[in-house]
């Protein structure tokens, strides 16, 4: 594989997927060490994913094109987007906010209303991500995971804790059939990509590729976690747990693959990148929210049968 695809799946590979890890706290209703550090962690792992993947995907279309490498086009391209991105993102978020706070919650169309500016907002970002635009005669590509991120993560900082029950419940209720549709045309996709591109893609290297991506990110994430964990001096259970629960990855990892591969000259390479990421994100999550719950037991912030320990104790203690 050439070095600049190599990078690309490296970079990818740092995405998590936070959905099973959010579902499953939520769920098993835990607090503690692992849960704490792991609920604020996946989304700085997806924003220093974006970031690391913006520096070299600047890189491979350098490469790609032939068009010859500079400083300035690895540093400036992901610089301005990184920083426009966040830029849109929190005034987006802000003004979100602020139609947010001036609503009535005694009104009977304020889940209406909630619902419209959650979709506006999510369909205002990814317009912006798409536009792009000039900045000093550089064209600037906003990132189209990085700036909706960055919308969600302003609002929920900046809202009082009802705003934000009432957005998540909105939300929850809208986003399943999204997501089914998503990986509905994920999975068709990998279909038509196979079939067009069955005579590029060589069977026993594709397989390699997949077996050493899929084994190589579990060993980065359990040893990086293992790492961090020394050199934050957390507790020990931690450190041999935390691991397990950054394994699922899903539309992330899927939206940055179908970025680089439409950005990239080389459809086959492309093509190659995004089958990789797309049965890697199978094998993970159908496993991965497995690997979360072990290091929850593990970590006894919840017992075999699905209970909170923490809670248990909590009401065993009531008088």
């Amino acid at each position: 594989m050439d070095l600049h695809i190599a990078l690309l799946l490296g970079s990818i590979a740092i995405a998590t997927e936070p959905r099973p890890i959010l579902f499953l706290t939520k769920r098993y209703k835990t607090k503690d060490e692992i849960t704490d550090t792991l609920v604020p962690l996946h989304g700085v792992e997806d924003a220093f994913a974006i970031i690391i993947f913006g520096i070299t995907l600047s890189y491979a279309i350098a490469i790609d094109s032939g068009s010859g490498l500079s400083l300035s086009m690895i540093l400036h391209g992901p610089i301005y987007e990184l920083l426009f991105s966040i830029s849109i993102g929190v005034f987006i978020g802000v003004t979100f906010r602020t139609i947010i706070k001036k609503l009535d919650y005694k009104d009977v169309d304020k889940d209406m209303v909630v619902f419209v500016c959650a979709v506006v907002a999510i369909l205002i970002s990814i317009f912006f991500a798409n536009r792009g635009f000039s900045f000093f005669r550089v064209n600037v590509h906003l990132s189209p995971v990085l700036l909706p991120m960055v919308v969600g993560i302003t609002f929920t900082n900046t809202s009082s804790k009802l705003a934000k029950k009432e957005t998540e419940h909105m939300i929850d209720l809208f986003s399943p059939p999204i997501l089914i549709g998503f990986f509905t045309i994920i999975g068709s996709e990998m279909v038509f990509l196979i079939y067009n591109e069955n005579a590029n893609v060589a069977l026993g290297s594709f397989l390699v590729f997949v077996s050493v991506y899929i084994i190589f990110r579990i060993i980065g994430k359990l040893g990086g976690s293992y790492l961090g964990g020394m050199l934050a001096k957390s507790s020990k259970n931690l450190r041999k747990h935390l691991g397990f629960c950054l394994l699922p990855q899903a539309q992330a990892a899927l939206g940055l693959a179908f970025y680089a591969r439409n950005m990239l000259t080389d459809t086959s390479q492309g093509t190659m990148l995004v089958l990789i990421v797309i049965v890697g994100t199978l094998v993970y999550e159908l496993f991965g929210p497995f690997g979360l719950r072990h290091s929850l037991i593990r970590c006894e912030e919840v017992d075999k049968n699905g209970a909170c320990i923490i809670r248990a104790k909590s009401i065993n203690k009531l008088p």
